[in-house]
């Protein structure tokens, strides 16, 4: 794709300059993102967790966080979903959150792969990006043997058995952050013990 300038006619067709159409409509906030403002508190918060911390490679941990605490404030048709992606013309595998069928990705800020760095994506609108973006979803590849290994495991148990690695100690942190008083965490976790992640294949 060609670079777009600021003052170039946007392609959408809309007649105005770049800047003041699709530029502004991409390079959204999460405050700008409609939906609930507990939703948004607790992806934001999970957002700021790895930036604050610059936590990289988490996205089968935080997808599962951001999953249990949507769920315990009460937010149904959600689900985690894990395969291999295709962002930047790099493919990894990967884990993200769906709510009634829209993406949200924050974890491609602080990818392992090459140093990625990307804009996230909420509830499928990019987050900050100052320019038309392609993240392909469920590419036709098989998981590598780590990937299947996560799989295999239910969301509580993945967090559960990982918490020497500070997992549980992570969940505790990113609800403090949104306002949420878990309680005992782990008793939150266990809830989880017989949900599991969803293989996705052959999507966009």
């Amino acid at each position: 794709m060609n670079s777009i300038g600021r003052n170039d006619k946007c392609p959408c067709g809309s007649g105005l300059k770049y800047k003041k159409c699709c530029l502004k409509k991409n390079n959204l906030t999460f405050d700008q993102i409609e939906c609930e403002d507990r939703m948004r508190v607790i992806v934001k918060s999970a957002y700021d967790f790895i930036k604050d911390n610059d936590y990289r490679g988490g996205c089968h941990l935080i997808s599962a966080v951001i999953y249990i605490l949507l769920k315990e404030d009460g937010y149904s048709d959600l689900v985690v979903k894990t395969g291999v992606v295709d962002i930047a013309d790099c493919l990894f595998d990967h884990s993200w959150v769906e709510y009634q069928g829209k993406k949200i990705d924050i974890t491609v800020i602080n990818t392992l792969q090459k140093d990625i760095k990307l804009p996230p994506i909420f509830l499928d609108r990019f987050i900050g990006a100052a320019k038309p973006l392609s993240y392909k979803y469920g590419v036709n590849r098989d998981l590598d043997a780590g990937a299947k290994k996560i799989v295999s495991k239910s969301l509580g148990q993945y967090i559960l058995d990982g918490e020497s690695q500070n997992t549980v100690a992570i969940f505790e942190r990113i609800a403090q952050n949104a306002g949420i008083k878990l309680g005992d965490a782990k008793e939150i976790i266990r809830k989880y013990i017989d949900i599991y992640r969803v293989l996705s294949r052959d999507e966009t």
